[in-house]
């Protein structure tokens, strides 16, 4: 007799429970069981130092970060993780360079960046990490292709962007890492798909994400990534997710809150998790995304 075999793949959004204090454009880090949030805009109240870490199931109360900023760069696992640059100020915005590490309790001071910059996506993991693109000085309202790489102790400047972006998401380590969408005129915002693989030596052109947009959220690796949320020209926020398999981009199944300047972590395309952002008001939701494969013979 002759077995066939039948390999059916079945991938969802599910809501989980929401950030304790809602908030948009956190920083973020870690993966779908145990996630970092912290930092962001309480619209319309002033940005936060409020840190949350997600367990797997809720949400609980993390160590406060020493400088309460929004679209900071956020790279590492939970237990060591780091924030970089970002803007903290209500008024006249003020850019900053400052970068903070957690160890999962508390979060300390670290060697500044050498650029002031918000708007960066990062990659990697505290003592290997990639800090990618973004905004220079407010009001400046330039696209960068600076990228540096972090040591744990130093930053060093490494080979740019081949096209300078922020509001872009990023994944994977520092020699192997991909940096997606994003906008290269913040001025009038024009959503791109550009998608850009890092060897530790270069960043390469690869293929382009089916839907372009701004202000996503992203996470997994340069072989198995998400790019999920953000924002279209005109500021229509996506429930679009899209998955990366080394090659190319794939329509995923939606999320059921479309949103922009969320939150991300995740390990691959098969498991991640997005939280707050803006729906058109600031939101706290929570949703995970998971994959399964299962064979029937």
């Amino acid at each position: 007799l002759n077995n066939f075999r039948t390999v059916l793949n079945s991938a969802a959004w599910s809501s989980s429970a929401p950030m304790a204090t809602p908030r948009t454009y956190p920083g973020s880090t870690g993966i779908q069981t145990a996630a970092l949030g912290w930092g962001g805009y309480l619209d319309p109240s002033p940005y936060t130092n409020l840190t949350e870490e997600y367990n797997g199931s809720g949400w609980e109360t993390g160590g406060v970060i020493p400088t309460p900023s929004q679209r900071q760069a956020g790279f590492g696992i939970q237990t060591a993780a780091v924030s970089a640059g970002g803007q903290g100020s209500v008024g006249p915005p003020t850019t900053t360079s400052a970068v903070d590490e957690y160890n999962g309790t508390a979060w300390t001071g670290a060697t500044a960046i050498p650029t002031i910059t918000d708007g960066a996506a990062g990659a990697g993991i505290l003592t290997a990490g990639l800090f990618i693109g973004g905004l220079g000085l407010a009001p400046s309202t330039t696209s960068l292709a600076t990228t540096f790489e972090y040591d744990g102790t130093s930053w060093t400047p490494s080979p740019a962007l081949n096209t300078g972006r922020a509001g872009a998401a990023a994944c994977g380590t520092q020699t192997a890492g991909l940096s997606f969408a994003g906008t290269t005129s913040p001025a009038s915002p024009a959503a791109v798909a550009n998608t850009e693989l890092y060897n530790g030596t270069s960043w390469t052109a690869v293929s382009a994400m089916n839907v372009a947009r701004n202000e996503l959220g992203g996470s997994g690796t340069s072989t198995s990534a998400l790019g999920y949320a953000g924002e279209i020209s005109g500021d229509t926020v996506q429930t679009v997710t899209e998955s990366y398999d080394g090659s190319s981009w794939t329509v995923a199944p939606t999320m059921a809150t479309a949103r922009d300047r969320v939150g991300g972590a995740g390990a691959s395309n098969a498991s991640a998790l997005v939280f707050a952002g803006t729906t058109g008001s600031v939101t706290g939701a929570t949703e995970e995304f998971n994959q399964s494969t299962s064979v029937i013979t």
